[in-house]
Protein backbone atom coordinates (compact mmCIF):
# COMPACT_ATOMS: atom_id res chain seq x y z
CA UNK A 1 0.00 0.00 0.00
CA UNK A 2 1.40 3.67 -0.73
CA UNK A 3 1.66 5.98 1.96
CA UNK A 4 -1.15 8.10 0.89
CA UNK A 5 -3.70 5.42 0.85
CA UNK A 6 -6.35 5.22 3.08
CA UNK A 7 -5.85 2.30 5.70
CA UNK A 8 -1.79 2.73 5.33
CA UNK A 9 -1.51 4.18 9.14
CA UNK A 10 0.74 6.83 7.67
CA UNK A 11 -1.41 10.16 7.53
CA UNK A 12 -0.93 13.25 5.39
CA UNK A 13 0.42 16.07 7.08
CA UNK A 14 1.66 18.64 4.86
CA UNK A 15 -0.57 20.51 2.15
CA UNK A 16 0.20 21.30 -0.73
CA UNK A 17 1.76 24.26 -0.54
CA UNK A 18 4.01 23.37 2.16
CA UNK A 19 4.71 19.97 -0.11
CA UNK A 20 5.89 22.34 -3.27
CA UNK A 21 7.97 24.30 -1.08
CA UNK A 22 9.53 21.45 0.59
CA UNK A 23 10.49 19.53 -2.54
CA UNK A 24 11.49 23.31 -3.93
CA UNK A 25 13.92 24.06 -0.99
CA UNK A 26 14.94 20.43 -0.77
CA UNK A 27 16.43 19.95 -4.36
CA UNK A 28 18.45 23.42 -3.73
CA UNK A 29 19.88 22.26 -0.35
CA UNK A 30 20.88 18.95 -2.19
CA UNK A 31 22.37 20.79 -5.11
CA UNK A 32 24.23 23.24 -2.87
CA UNK A 33 25.26 20.64 -0.26
CA UNK A 34 26.85 18.74 -3.36
CA UNK A 35 28.11 21.64 -4.73
CA UNK A 36 29.79 22.26 -1.41
CA UNK A 37 31.16 18.86 -1.20
CA UNK A 38 32.77 18.86 -4.49
CA UNK A 39 34.60 22.21 -4.20
CA UNK A 40 35.71 21.79 -0.26
CA UNK A 41 34.51 18.07 0.97
CA UNK A 42 33.43 19.59 4.08
CA UNK A 43 31.09 19.10 6.93
CA UNK A 44 28.55 21.69 6.16
CA UNK A 45 28.17 20.46 2.70
CA UNK A 46 27.19 16.89 3.72
CA UNK A 47 24.83 18.38 6.75
CA UNK A 48 23.35 20.56 3.86
CA UNK A 49 22.70 17.32 1.51
CA UNK A 50 21.54 15.53 4.63
CA UNK A 51 18.67 18.10 5.34
CA UNK A 52 17.50 18.90 1.22
CA UNK A 53 17.17 15.32 1.58
CA UNK A 54 15.20 15.29 4.14
CA UNK A 55 12.46 18.22 2.94
CA UNK A 56 12.14 16.33 -0.26
CA UNK A 57 11.59 12.90 1.21
CA UNK A 58 8.99 14.78 3.28
CA UNK A 59 7.80 17.01 0.22
CA UNK A 60 7.11 13.96 -1.63
CA UNK A 61 5.72 11.29 1.32
CA UNK A 62 3.26 14.45 2.70
CA UNK A 63 4.37 13.79 6.62
CA UNK A 64 6.45 15.36 8.37
CA UNK A 65 7.66 13.82 11.82
CA UNK A 66 8.23 17.11 13.52
CA UNK A 67 4.43 18.69 12.47
CA UNK A 68 3.37 15.37 13.66
CA UNK A 69 5.18 14.97 17.11
CA UNK A 70 4.20 18.96 17.77
CA UNK A 71 0.22 18.17 16.52
CA UNK A 72 0.12 20.18 13.71
CA UNK A 73 -1.25 19.83 9.92
CA UNK A 74 -1.16 21.83 6.85
CA UNK A 75 -2.55 19.42 5.00
CA UNK A 76 -6.52 20.87 3.89
CA UNK A 77 -9.03 19.22 5.78
CA UNK A 78 -12.25 18.12 3.40
CA UNK A 79 -15.41 19.89 4.49
CA UNK A 80 -18.72 21.58 3.60
CA UNK A 81 -17.45 24.36 4.08
CA UNK A 82 -14.07 24.21 2.29
CA UNK A 83 -10.71 23.34 3.74
CA UNK A 84 -8.79 24.52 6.90
CA UNK A 85 -5.53 25.10 6.39
CA UNK A 86 -4.23 24.83 9.63
CA UNK A 87 -5.53 21.80 12.23
CA UNK A 88 -4.11 20.61 15.89
CA UNK A 89 -4.65 17.64 17.01
CA UNK A 90 -4.73 16.78 21.14
CA UNK A 91 -1.73 16.95 23.47
CA UNK A 92 -1.38 14.17 25.71
CA UNK A 93 0.21 15.48 29.26
CA UNK A 94 1.23 12.23 29.91
CA UNK A 95 3.70 12.18 26.58
CA UNK A 96 5.15 15.06 27.74
CA UNK A 97 8.24 14.95 29.51
CA UNK A 98 8.41 17.31 32.43
CA UNK A 99 11.32 18.26 34.42
CA UNK A 100 12.29 17.47 38.15
CA UNK A 101 10.34 18.55 40.83
CA UNK A 102 13.86 19.81 42.36
CA UNK A 103 14.42 21.73 38.74
CA UNK A 104 10.74 23.03 38.70
CA UNK A 105 11.05 24.96 41.74
CA UNK A 106 12.08 28.50 41.79
CA UNK A 107 15.29 29.23 43.41
CA UNK A 108 15.60 30.46 46.75
CA UNK A 109 18.47 33.21 47.44
CA UNK A 110 21.54 32.44 49.85
CA UNK A 111 22.84 34.97 51.03
CA UNK A 112 25.07 35.64 53.98
CA UNK A 113 23.67 38.03 56.67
Amino acid sequence: MGAGREGSGVRRNVGDVDSFLRITFGVMMVALGIARIVRRDGLIGRLMVLFGAMRLAEGITRFCPTLWLLGISTAARESAGGAEPLTRRPMHPERLVSRPARLRARPRMCYPD
